[in-house]
């Protein structure tokens, strides 16, 4: 059963409407952390959601920051983005591990001096 031109026409300017108008929709009603505290509309919200903003904006900022960057640095492989990504994070895993290993042996190290200083 062919299809006609009118319901395709009619499932693309809604499939353009939908993808444009959800994220246009979300940056309306999302509010910028600077909005959150001008003096005219410093009523509408919640004033324990402004604090939480403002203690948390230079982290998330730099999370953000940080992540951009590792996605920077990571597209610049051949591989693709996922491989590349499950390849980072099992190096840092790994590293992880040769340093809690390198700390936990320093500490028994430190306690076995302690020991044999208290011993004497």
């Amino acid at each position: 059963m062919p299809v006609s031109y009118s319901k395709a026409s009619n499932f693309k300017i809604r499939f353009v409407g939908v993808s444009a108008l959800g994220p246009i929709t979300m940056h309306y009603v999302t509010p910028d952390p600077d909005e959150l505290f001008k003096i005219d509309k410093i009523q509408k919200f919640n004033p324990d959601l402004q604090r939480r903003s403002l203690e948390n904006r230079e982290r998330i900022t730099q999370e953000w920051n940080d992540y951009i960057l590792k996605l920077q640095e990571l597209s610049k492989s051949d591989k693709s983005i996922w491989i590349a990504w499950k390849e980072d994070e099992a190096r840092r895993a790994k590293e992880e591990a040769e340093e809690a290993a390198k700390r936990l042996t320093q500490l028994q190290q430190q306690q076995q001096q302690q020991e044999l200083d208290t011993a004497s």
